[in-house]
């Protein structure tokens, strides 16, 4: 995901200076898309797999339970979070560093931190990481509906430019 959102930012920025918004929010929404198939495959194929990488870490019982619980759960959650990453990647490309600073801010202390910390309260380490999960996956509905909203926005204006 991380060297999508490398490529992402260029592919944007480029379209955007050539006065093409609509291939640059193609190639975005296109990228979300991506990373939620992407990770949905990895979080299925960790599935089978997280038991037996559970038992490489630790021979611990306790600990391969808390590993097992970790892979079953958070990956699950990790296409959303990829969504969020598309979104800085192209807030970055429309040269709007503030909000995608703002975007990663509200991830991590409105809905990370103080979910995990919510279900570390109500379900211990497994209900922190549930937590987690259900913060990544509001994060990318927000990331989505914020991307959606931009799109709307800037066509609304590009078509209105035209008629002028």
């Amino acid at each position: 995901m991380m060297a999508l959102t490398s490529a992402l930012t260029p592919i944007m920025a480029q379209n955007f200076g050539a006065g093409n918004p609509t291939r640059a929010f193609a190639a975005l929404f296109r990228a979300m898309r991506f990373s939620i198939v992407f990770q949905f495959i990895i979080f299925i194929a960790m599935v089978p797999l997280s038991l037996p990488i559970a038992s490489l870490f630790s021979q611990e019982p306790a600990v391969q339970d808390k590993l097992w619980h970790y892979l079953i759960v958070v990956p699950a959650s990790y296409g959303m979070q990829g969504v969020m990453m598309m979104l800085v990647s192209a807030l970055n490309a429309m040269k709007k560093p503030v909000t995608a600073f703002a975007m990663n801010l509200m991830r991590l202390f409105i809905l990370l931190l103080p979910m995990a910390w919510l279900g570390s309260v109500f379900d211990g380490t497994e209900g922190m990481f549930v937590g987690i999960a259900v913060a990544n996956a509001i994060a990318g509905i927000v990331a989505y509906t914020v991307a959606v909203s931009m799109r709307r926005q800037l066509l609304v204006e590009k078509s209105v430019a035209k008629e002028s």
